[in-house]
């Protein structure tokens, strides 16, 4: 047997990969293949064309020999502890039908399905496809679709509290364009098995996304994303410059929650920025009959968000949702979604909320039992996700969104229920650079609502 080059490692060991998917490799081919060096494994377009032949055809015995001589902790060496454990690549097998027809959309498909089930973090999965010699466009689309498919995943576990414009907004954002979409849903559901309930489910917030992005300014490319296309339709609305300024400076999250007009709405309200200790108010209604949305432009400073649902809770006004943006400039404008028998007095509570700026904020205190507070990080492809549940009791709110504050964390949307006494609430929440949080972060806030239990005894 003539003996390959070691440079041509990786392109040897998926061929013997293909060849034992119904057959039995010979010892000394499994030798050689198992002495290679991380090394030996060079990355070229033959070898990803092997992968994706290999990716077409491969069966259990095909990954059992690529486990049995660590081809892939060899591949990469770097990334060896980021790996999963076992992967047993089902999507892959699942989209072997919907593949059948080989071009660039399928092969990306398959090779994201691959990926996917080798690294649970993105963020490592990306660096893996950095160390390989992929076109950094296919890279890049493969972590699209993979970010994609555990997004719209983790939104159908949701869909009960999470569909709605604003949410679909944001998926939509994070998926980019129309063509990633439908690719998307195919990994998603490769990747989970879905019951009927749950495909319905995808299937409307796919279409929902899909509608989203249905811009043709999206579909020809001449608008980068939909946050580009929402921002310049708000700007045409108004011939301010200092309102299109402001527009063209307020946070994505924020442009994404709105509709452009409610955007000009907001700057109208924000301009001139207020003083250090003004707070200004509006008032509108929504088509409930009992709901409000509260909009609240003051300073930023530290514990703020704590110190207005406190002032809110004391007006006897129930806190559904609330959205926050912040400006470079420190200006500070916080949506707030109501419940009120009565229409809420902008002038009272703007002299409240007021008040309430005036010195230290108030330390929360609650009861036992503690609330339990959870991270995700696959739901939005902005934001991380913290979900507080527990029982309900007066001044959770303002404890929880003072414990986020004093981790550094910014809080960017909150949807707040109570049912039967317990709340189960989510708050859209990063860091000031915008990046999601972690465990450390998760601890600190877990921290100081102990702390805030502490205080109470």
């Amino acid at each position: 047997m003539e003996i390959p080059p070691r440079e041509l490692g990786a392109d040897v060991s998926l061929a013997a990969a293909r060849f034992a998917a119904d057959r039995a490799i010979g010892q000394t081919p499994r030798t050689w293949i198992g002495e290679l060096r991380p090394a030996d494994l060079v990355w070229t377009d033959d070898t990803t064309a092997a992968l994706l032949e290999l990716l077409r055809r491969a069966t259990d015995r095909s990954w059992a020999f690529l486990a049995d001589v660590d081809f892939f902790r060899k591949l990469f060496p770097g990334l060896a502890d980021e790996l999963s454990a076992c992967p047993e690549f089902v999507a892959v097998e699942s989209l072997r039908d919907t593949t059948a027809v080989i071009n660039a959309d399928s092969d990306t498909l398959l090779l994201a399905a691959f990926f996917g089930h080798l690294f649970e973090d993105p963020r490592r999965m990306a660096d893996a496809l950095s160390s390989i010699d992929l076109p950094p466009d296919t890279a890049d689309e493969i972590v699209d679709l993979v970010s994609g498919a555990r997004m719209l995943l983790a939104s159908i576990e949701r869909h009960d509290r999470q569909f709605d414009d604003r949410f679909l907004n944001h998926i939509a954002h994070g998926l980019r364009r129309p063509g990633i979409v439908e690719r998307s849903r195919l990994l998603a559901e490769a990747f989970g098995e879905l019951d009927p309930r749950e495909h319905a489910a995808m299937i409307e917030i796919t279409t929902g996304v899909q509608l989203a992005l249905a811009h043709p300014e999206l579909l020809d490319a001449s608008a980068d994303s939909l946050e580009a296309l929402l921002r310049r339709e708000a700007m045409d609305l108004t011939d301010d410059p200092v309102a299109r300024a402001r527009i063209a400076e307020a946070p994505t999250a924020y442009v994404l929650a709105h509709d452009p007009a409610a955007l000009v709405r907001h700057v109208r309200l924000i301009e001139p920025a207020p003083a250090e200790s003004a707070v200004r108010v509006s008032v509108e209604a929504l088509e409930t009959s009992d709901e409000y949305v509260v909009n609240v432009v003051c300073r930023d400073r530290w514990g703020l968000l704590s110190r207005l649902t406190a002032v809110l809770a004391a007006e006897h006004l129930s806190v559904n949702a609330a959205g926050l943006a912040t400006w470079p400039d420190g200006t500070v404008l916080d949506s707030f979604v109501v419940s009120s028998p009565s229409t809420p007095e902008a002038v009272v509570l703007m002299q409240r909320f007021e008040d309430a700026l005036r010195g230290e904020p108030n330390r929360p205190v609650l009861r036992e039992p503690l609330p339990v507070v959870d991270l995700d990080n696959s739901l939005h492809p902005l934001h991380s996700v913290l979900r507080v549940t527990g029982r309900d009791q007066l001044g959770l709110l303002s404890a929880v969104t003072h414990a986020v504050s004093s981790a550094g964390v910014v809080i960017h949307h909150a949807a707040v229920r109570t049912t039967a006494g317990v709340v189960d609430d989510d708050f859209e929440v990063s860091r000031p650079d915008n990046s999601k949080i972690d465990t450390q972060e998760l601890g600190i806030i877990r921290e100081q609502i102990a702390r805030a239990v502490t205080r109470a005894v």
